[in-house]
């Protein structure tokens, strides 16, 4: 099989299984693999099959799964606009705090 003969299966198999997880109450993770940045993750879930609003909560519940040592509750990102509309405003957010400290 070509590889893009496979990535092509894969991609229609998520289509189908990730929103018969979510339905089924498995919690999805954004940020646990090497698919690129958190922000391309979370567009890519969206890309196969969740909402904006469960690709989006999938990264931001991530951290807490995750041993970051950043809690959710210690971090606050701002956005030009909502990403639930456009999930690309996700690469470049206006402003990232973390523990009260402005980190950009």
């Amino acid at each position: 099989m070509k590889r893009r003969d496979y990535a092509a299966e894969a991609s229609q198999r998520l289509r189908v299984l990730l929103p018969r997880a979510i339905n089924r109450g498995v919690r999805i993770l954004a940020g646990t693999d090497n698919a690129g940045s958190v922000a391309h993750e979370i567009t890519l879930l969206a890309l196969h099959g969740l909402t904006p609003q469960q690709a989006i909560a999938a990264g931001s519940t991530a951290a807490g799964w995750l041993d970051t040592g950043i809690q959710v509750a210690d971090s606050l990102t701002t956005y030009d606009a909502d990403p639930r509309e456009d999930l690309e405003v996700l690469s470049t957010p206006v402003a990232a705090v973390i523990r009260g400290q402005r980190v950009r």
